[in-house]
């Protein structure tokens, strides 16, 4: 018994911990999803009829557009290219200045 239980605190020890999840891998996650969410509410967008309807969905796209220009920021601040990613000519515009 006591072979068995040092053989597993032994293979336990051995055992690389978890790696740490890679910050720019979930950067470039974070910006895909909220770039599927910008899409979404440009459709929603272009659905809408209800006048409160339509000025809640303005308002949401010009805060996702922002959280999406932050994330591109930050992107480019650690020179990470992220290719295939919906952007408006006004947000390339902005992330140029």
């Amino acid at each position: 018994m006591e072979h068995w239980l040092a053989a597993r605190v032994a293979a336990i020890k051995t055992k690389r911990a978890p790696e740490e999840p890679n910050p720019n891998a979930q950067l470039v996650l974070d910006i895909r999803a909220l770039g599927k969410q910008i899409e979404q509410t440009h459709s929603l967008l272009s659905m809408e009829t209800d006048d409160d309807l339509l000025d809640a969905a303005i308002y949401q796209l010009k805060a996702l557009r922002a959280q999406y220009r932050y994330l591109l920021r930050l992107a480019h601040e650690v020179n990470l290219v992220v290719r295939d990613l919906p952007i408006t000519e006004e947000d390339r515009e902005r992330l140029v200045q």
